[in-house]
């Protein structure tokens, strides 16, 4: 019975008023760095650097190759939400996956799909270069 309701309380965090308050506090408690650093997301970040030649034409073929798995990434259980950063002065492109804590287990389990096909197809853009991945928490604060 206890777990059924945590269940409900998780997934349903404003209906979770009538749980006893040591119940109450399970289904809200965040994972702890440090006192003060706590987290309920983690984010996955596929980068790389581009070039300028052609008319910034890596630049366009990261795009692209972004748009290929966008919905694949979308799709995976627990995303939060996907960001691309592009910075024109130090020719960074950035993918940003963030997604909820307890869910970050299962697609690291499933190595993190579409990551190995997306971080292939930008190695193989001609101008690309520095392909690379980072983990880490991701909170609006």
């Amino acid at each position: 019975m206890r777990r059924a309701l945590l269940q409900i309380a998780r997934a349903h965090p404003t209906r979770a008023s009538f749980l006893p308050p040591a119940l109450l506090s399970q289904t809200r408690k965040m994972p702890t760095i440090v006192d003060g650093v706590d987290f309920a997301h983690v984010a996955r970040e596929w980068r790389c650097k581009w070039d300028t030649a052609d008319d910034k034409a890596s630049l366009a073929a990261c795009q692209k190759a972004l748009a290929t798995k966008l919905d694949a990434i979308k799709a995976v259980p627990g995303v939060v939400s996907v960001q691309r950063v592009v910075c024109g002065g130090c020719q960074d492109f950035k993918v940003i996956a963030k997604l909820e804590a307890a869910k970050f287990a299962d697609w690291e389990a499933a190595a993190f799909a579409p990551e190995a096909e997306f971080l292939k197809e930008v190695e193989a853009i001609p101008g690309v270069k520095k392909v690379e991945t980072q983990t880490f928490t991701l909170e609006d604060l």
